[in-house]
């Protein structure tokens, strides 16, 4: 009887193994893919601000720039 009940279970324990497997595996896939994403959205993010235009300030008055063109004391 043992034979018999051997028999029966052994084709499911691999399946069963098998779709746990296919979980981590499908888990593990999933964590890079949102990991990827992720990095590649900080590049983009940082591309775009370092393509973005800064408005050119004037210096306060009273000091003077660095080129020696702002008023004199």
């Amino acid at each position: 009887m043992s034979a018999t009940v051997l028999a029966a279970t052994a084709p499911a324990s691999p399946l069963a193994a098998s779709a746990g497997m296919n979980a981590v595996g499908f888990a593990v896939v999933l964590g890079l893919v949102v990991v990827a994403v992720l990095v590649a959205a900080f590049w983009w993010g940082s591309r775009r601000a370092a393509r973005r235009r800064h408005p050119v300030e004037e210096p306060p008055p009273g000091r003077r720039s660095r080129d020696g063109d702002g008023p004199r004391p």
